[in-house]
């Protein structure tokens, strides 16, 4: 009789092996398996891909994330050792060959394995209880992760989430994980440093020093556009160069304003592109006004005063002429 018990135990392991579906390499291959029998799978499927786009920082993002486990045995198998006590005995262990209903239940931890220095990530599940007799089994959890502002633009690495299962008797412990890639956008901030307005002589060359600082989180190429008024001449000694990261740059402008003007207001636009050639930022606008000084009136006023004080002698010394001739006469 013992010998039928034992032969009809090998017979249904060896049917419920030769039952198993067949579990797909690439699965296989991410999982770390210890001792036990039965094989469980654990797959991840993600509800949102964050490759798209760049992440900007401080901006929280949510990422679903769907978890399957799964028991890697065929339906006959499962019959058997799910709803028979000899079957409960061999997957479970003595302590489950007497229940009649129901199969005991096991737990299923999650965590973030790896994180990018530059990034805080959270997620809302870290431990979720099931039968394993519902197998499989289907648990959304929910990833929340925020790029730091420290962040370099366009860094990319990756948010590790494992899931471990830690067997039961005859069921093996199994662990797998799965990666969402994190890529940093770029933003670009530039501070200028420069006065908004200028007293400066017509005709004449004024340079103006200009301070540009690169606040932003990547090394940019910085291009300045601009329209020149009428009769003005407007030159910078540098319109493209690179500034990285936090550091900064003087460039002159050079203005020579025509005679007549009274004040004029003159737009700059600076540009910041990351290096590269890649993600133009919006432009930094600014504007400088420049008023006449009124030295060229001056200097026309002193001109005709000179002027009159000399027709004003000529005119003294022929009326002093004539008197003198006249006197003669008489």
């Amino acid at each position: 009789m013992k010998k039928k018990i034992i032969f009809t135990v090998l017979a249904m392991y060896l049917l419920c092996t030769l039952a198993s579906p067949i579990v797909f390499a690439e699965e296989k291959s991410e999982q770390k398996e210890v001792l036990g029998i039965f094989t469980p799978e654990i797959s991840f499927e993600f509800t949102k891909n964050l490759t798209d786009e760049p992440i900007n920082p401080l901006q929280t993002q949510e990422v679903e994330i769907k978890i399957k486990f799964k028991l890697d045995m065929g339906s006959l198998a499962k019959l058997f050792f799910f709803n028979r006590r000899i079957g409960r005995l061999i997957l479970f262990g003595p302590g489950n060959v007497l229940r009649i209903r129901g199969t005991p239940k096991s737990n299923l931890t999650l965590s973030i394995s790896e994180c990018p220095t530059w990034c805080s990530a959270k997620i809302d599940t870290e431990t979720f209880e099931f039968n394993l007799g519902d197998s499989p089994i289907e648990k959304t959890i929910k990833l929340e992760f925020t790029v730091n502002e420290n962040a370099t633009a366009l860094d990319k690495e990756d948010i590790k989430i494992q899931a471990d299962f830690m067997g039961r008797w005859t069921i093996k412990a199994v662990t797998n994980s799965t990666t969402i890639p994190v890529t940093v956008a770029y933003i670009p901030e530039l501070f200028i440093e420069v006065e908004s307005e200028f007293i400066i002589p017509p005709l004449q060359n004024t340079t103006v020093p200009i301070n540009i600082t690169n606040n932003g989180n990547g090394d940019s190429i910085i291009f300045i556009s601009y329209n020149t008024p009428e009769n003005w001449t407007a030159t910078f000694d540098q319109e493209n160069f690179t500034l990285k990261i936090n550091e900064t740059k003087q460039i002159t402008l050079t203005v020579n304003p025509p005679k007549g003007f009274t004040n004029q207001t003159i737009d700059f636009s600076f540009i910041s592109i990351l290096t590269g050639g890649l993600y133009p930022g919006t432009p930094f606008v600014f504007s400088m006004i420049f008023i006449n000084d009124g030295s060229l009136k001056e200097e026309g006023g002193q001109e005709v005063l000179v002027v009159g004080i000399i027709i004003l002698v000529i005119i003294i010394i022929l009326l002093v002429t004539f008197l003198l001739l006249r006197k003669k006469k008489q």
